[in-house]
């Protein structure tokens, strides 16, 4: 099982700020063979701080693909990074997170991919944000602690959870993760491959 070591950068990082280049960085690569992103690499760094988590995926995937502007729709067809995670180890349920290159996403909470329910964010609560470049889309969200209360009796500095990479109709469609989930088929939704996020 992966470990993610999650260093203290504080409540305030944005997309593009220089800090991130200090965060250990883990590579979304584990992936089927019929399924391989060969011609572009996704990276993850996560950070928490007093009073929240912030996550920032990277991806020099080419050409983007987004065609999904609504919340909750398939984002996965699109473009797409992913982050799932656990913030309570005595809680079965997870929170599915999907992003794609307009910063539109998908979140669920649930114990398996069939038993979930859509999570209303406003913008009060999270931090969105994306930034596309010439050699490569960053996508970064700052997730309060404060929401993950409405659904969890404590976060736990201890987590469980994973990184992930897709793109369902981009023309390469392909699946990449962090920590390798051994199964013959893509399935995300496989909690019991997360690795462990250990808050520093």
């Amino acid at each position: 099982m992966m470990t993610y070591e999650v260093l203290n950068a504080g409540d305030n990082l944005r997309v593009a700020d220089a800090a991130w280049d200090a965060i250990p960085a883990v590579e979304v690569s584990y992936t089927w063979k019929d399924y391989h992103p060969s011609s572009f690499h996704t990276k993850a760094r996560l950070t928490h701080g007093d009073h929240g988590l912030t996550v920032r995926l990277t991806t020099d995937e080419r050409p983007l693909v987004a065609h999904h502007s609504v919340r909750n729709e398939m984002i996965c067809e699109d473009s797409c990074m992913e982050f799932f995670f656990i913030p309570n180890m005595t809680d079965s349920r997870y929170i599915n997170i999907e992003i794609n290159p307009l910063g539109i996403t998908h979140i669920g909470l649930g114990p398996d991919r069939y038993d979930r329910r859509f999570l209303d964010i406003t913008d009060g609560d999270w931090r969105i944000e994306t930034l596309i470049t010439d050699t490569v889309w960053h996508s970064m969200l700052y997730i309060p602690y404060s929401f993950l209360l409405r659904y969890y009796d404590e976060v736990s500095m201890e987590m469980r959870g994973n990184f992930y990479k897709c793109g369902d109709l981009t023309g390469h469609k392909h699946f990449a993760v962090w920590s390798p989930i051994l199964m013959d088929r893509p399935d995300y939704h496989q909690s019991a491959f997360f690795g462990t996020f250990r808050l520093q």
